[in-house]
């Protein structure tokens, strides 16, 4: 997930891996207006709905947003801006072994990729295994793959003294 000015225009993104760490479904949208717990939300209701239909079950749904852990684990209470969305959550979860964790957002380098390329090029887009994915995707989920991280790296300016 990523939100481009928050509220304002967001983006929600899912990415879908095997045991392996193999590329199997990847999807990312435009949403019309919102917030970040909405892109969130979104993001895991789209990656339920496809694991459900592919019966890709059981499954471990990592989320960088602790916010959206603790709220599908019943350790927060719903916001009324998101509660549709959770109440789809929770039913496509209903009787399936799921877990629900959460990652630095360094571990989400290729979400963070796939959004920002919606942001700028397209509004809608679907990958279906790895040869589909622009050539900078495919390098950060190898990269994923073998265990290096995707840094965030920020320069502070300097400001002249008051």
């Amino acid at each position: 997930m990523k939100a481009k000015g928050n509220p304002g225009p967001d983006y929600s993104c899912v990415c879908i891996r095997n045991e392996d760490g193999d590329l199997v479904y990847a999807a990312a949208k435009t949403l019309i207006d919102g917030s970040n717990i909405v892109a969130e939300a979104e993001a895991i209701r789209m990656g339920l709905m496809y694991c459900v239909d592919k019966q890709l079950f059981p499954f471990i749904i990592e989320t960088d947003s602790m916010t959206m852990k603790m709220i599908i684990n019943a350790e927060w209470k719903i916001p009324w801006s998101i509660s549709m969305l959770v109440d789809d959550i929770k039913r496509l979860m209903e009787d399936q072994r799921v877990i629900v964790m959460h990652i630095h957002r360094e571990g989400n380098g290729l979400v963070d990729f796939l959004t920002n390329f919606v942001f700028y090029f397209a509004r809608t887009v679907q990958f279906h295994n790895f040869q589909e994915l622009p050539s900078q995707a495919k390098k950060i989920l190898n990269l994923e793959k073998i265990g290096i991280p995707n840094l965030r790296v920020r320069t502070i300016q300097d400001k002249a003294p008051d």
